[in-house]
């Protein structure tokens, strides 16, 4: 499956489980040092609470765009972080490097409209993170240092 990390989000309410997958397509470099290239950072969106756990994915891969009923790539390349609204259906992605990052609404499909994921607005903000609010509606966006 060539994958260096997965991170997992269940929103409050539990009506999704969110999964973000690091995968690579190509590995160099020694076994104690890899090193990765091509990189490409999936959200695989379980709906939990539909029938047969409908599956949407979310494809974050450098420079390309393809759009297709279930399947959506963006033209952004690294993500910095991501948060699902506590009680609604819209997921936040933070993409790019340092403070030079993009943020992207997205809302997901629900019912009859599982399976499509919305890009509702992307705002060049730099951020680190987003926390929503504990009922959702409001997210503060933050640029906040680590380490």
């Amino acid at each position: 499956f060539n994958v260096i990390d997965c991170k997992l989000s269940w929103q409050k309410r539990g009506d999704y489980l969110v999964v973000k997958v690091d995968r690579y397509t190509k590995k160099s470099g020694e076994k104690n040092n890899p090193k990765y290239s091509g990189l490409i950072y999936n959200f695989e969106i379980f709906h939990m609470r539909e029938k047969n756990v409908p599956l949407d994915t979310l494809e974050v891969k450098g420079r390309r765009e393809k759009m297709t009923e279930f399947y959506l790539k963006i033209h952004l390349e690294s993500i910095q972080s991501f948060a699902v609204e506590p009680n609604g259906h819209k997921l936040i992605v933070i993409t790019g490097e340092n403070l030079r990052t993009n943020v992207t609404f997205y809302r997901m499909g629900q019912g009859q409209k599982s399976g499509k994921i919305e890009a509702l607005k992307v705002v060049n903000q730099p951020v680190t993170s987003a926390i929503w609010a504990p009922n959702g509606s409001y997210v503060v966006l933050a640029a906040m240092k680590t380490g």
